[in-house]
């Protein structure tokens, strides 16, 4: 099958070696193009060209950014099914890495490299579903509110020469909190499930929406908003409407053991939305997949079902 691999040279968790060894590797393995990103969004003009050019899988060395910006190239044609665009290979790269955990891939870079040799021969392949915002293509989730403050605060660390880590999510989440309005939610959510129940919650000053699980990583510790969540299933909202001193201490305890947000008393859970509209009456931040977006004060998420075909292991429900 004729491969385009797309490294992003800045991954967080490799280096110029490992990133040497992997290409090796698969090169004398597999027919494959390898093609480095050089900006922000290359990846999906990378991506877009190799549906032009007819390759039969688009494989990713790098992180959950790099991954959902050859997702939106894979299919920034409307309405192509998921056998008419290539297949998707990652081999993870960055520092969360949760869409290779999500799929039960390595998080080693090496060995997910040998695992998608593998499978590629094996041809053990997934179809999975995928969320929009917009026009834009999710894999796993977006964040409205202190989740997309979180992200830009550890992306201007980054930026001022602090490496992307556990502590510095942390340290961005307390300054996040100190910073945000914690009780005059400005958000409004609808949604309608799939089987065409309606449903609406106010007053949010935070929303997670979720296409799988985990939400996140810390480290090697998931965790999770909704646990119920699944590619195979519509969106989840997990919603807070308000974020006191004593509801994040309980939100800390919560993730720590393994739990969701949405096991929390004060937490809305709505489950298997077709879609869900978030109205503001101030913008409001936005993150997708990890990447911060500009505010909104109005978005619509939507799930779509079997979008895009993924080599993962062959008992991977």
């Amino acid at each position: 099958m004729r491969t385009l691999l797309i490294v992003n040279p800045k991954a967080t968790s490799t280096n110029k070696h490992v990133r040497k060894n992997i290409t090796t590797a698969l090169e004398g393995a597999l027919d494959v193009k390898v093609k480095q990103t050089k900006a922000r969004n290359h990846a999906q003009s990378l991506a877009q060209q190799a549906v032009h050019d007819g390759y039969d899988v688009v494989a990713v060395l790098g992180g959950d950014g790099t991954v959902n910006e050859v997702i939106n190239g894979l299919l920034s044609q409307p309405n192509r099914s998921a056998y008419e665009v290539p297949i998707l290979g990652i081999i993870p790269g960055g520092h969360a890495n949760v869409l290779a955990h999500a799929l039960a891939l390595p998080s080693d870079s090496k060995k997910a490299a040998k695992a998608f040799i593998d499978h590629m021969q094996s041809q053990s392949i997934r179809t999975i579903g995928l969320g929009k915002a917009g026009d834009r293509w999710f894999a796993l989730h977006a964040g409205l509110g202190i989740d997309a403050e979180v992200v830009a605060a550890v992306e201007d660390m980054r930026k001022r020469g602090f490496p992307t880590t556990p502590g510095s999510y942390m340290a961005g989440l307390v300054k996040s909190w100190i910073a945000t309005d914690r009780w005059n939610g400005p958000m409004t959510m609808t949604g309608v499930s799939h089987d065409d129940q309606h449903v609406s919650i106010d007053k949010l000053v935070f929303a997670i929406v979720q296409n799988t699980t985990p939400w996140t990583m810390l480290g090697e510790i998931a965790l999770q908003a909704s646990t119920q969540a699944r590619f195979e299933q519509g969106l989840d909202v997990v919603s807070l409407e308000s974020l006191s001193a004593q509801t994040m201490m309980r939100i800390a305890g919560t993730l720590l053991t393994g739990r969701g947000i949405g096991d929390l008393p004060e937490s809305t859970v709505l489950t298997n939305l077709a879609t869900v509209t978030m109205t503001s009456d101030r913008p409001v931040p936005l993150q997708i997949d990890g990447d911060l977006i500009k505010p909104v004060t109005s978005i619509t998420f939507a799930s779509v079902p079997d979008a895009i075909r993924v080599f993962t292991p062959v008992d991977n429900p």
